[in-house]
């Protein structure tokens, strides 16, 4: 979906709905595809949205069905479509265990994939994670993780050495 195809449909807008409004046999051919040629064009940021992936194609549709009718909607909506990496999926990055190596300098997946057992240096990779995990606590004011040893919390900035001094008491 271009910039081109969107012109494209334009310009078929244009033309037929010129000539659609005559009263011959040409006239009604060209009325016929004068509506579908329009909707299409109207919801044309709907599609590029769909067709690149974007990860808010369901709120570029709402703007285009509601707002579409004005042009400042219909074109907000297509640049919102067009903005953003392609097929970029709204999610947090994570680590990829491909890149998890064994001792022998291999990725983890082909000892998966020959069925051998796997060595200790992932499984010390993975219990290294799972003690960084374990050193984490939960603030008391705003319920958001933070170091076990941190005495103010980064999220909220809230005093945790008053709170724990009290709590134990």
């Amino acid at each position: 979906m271009s910039i081109a195809w969107i012109l494209g449909l334009v310009a078929l807008v244009l033309v037929t709905g010129l000539i659609g409004s005559g009263t011959n046999g040409i006239a009604l051919v060209c009325a016929i595809i004068f509506f579908p040629a329009s909707v299409a064009l109207y919801f044309s940021p709907t599609f590029v949205a769909v067709h690149r992936k974007h990860p808010n194609r369901v709120a570029i549709f709402v703007l285009n069905l509601m707002l579409g009718w004005t042009l400042l909607g219909w074109v907000g909506a297509l640049v919102w479509a067009y903005t953003g990496a392609e097929g970029v999926a709204a999610q947090t990055p994570t680590e990829d265990v491909s890149s998890w190596t064994n001792s022998r300098g291999e990725s983890v997946l082909t000892d998966i994939a020959a069925n051998r057992p796997i060595d200790t240096a992932f499984s010390r990779k993975v219990s290294e994670q799972t003690a960084a995990a374990s050193e984490l606590k939960k603030c008391p004011f705003c319920a958001e993780d933070i170091k076990a040893a941190a005495i103010k919390c980064k999220h909220c900035g809230s005093d945790l050495s008053t709170s724990e001094s009290t709590a134990s008491t």
